[in-house]
């Protein structure tokens, strides 16, 4: 099924969450927010972002 996680998936996810629960939100970013800086944790979808 498409839209079916395999288990290389899940256990991808679960490694995020433990570093994301560790290191804290912005540890792991999409590469394209990496000019970017976010201020007060903010989302990039509710234009949070500064330059």
């Amino acid at each position: 099924n498409l839209f079916e996680d395999t288990s290389e998936m899940i256990s991808l996810y679960q490694a995020m969450d433990n570093i994301r629960n560790r290191y804290g939100n912005t540890a792991i970013r999409r590469v394209s927010t990496l000019g970017t800086r976010i201020r007060n944790g903010g989302s990039p979808f509710q234009g949070n972002l500064t330059a």
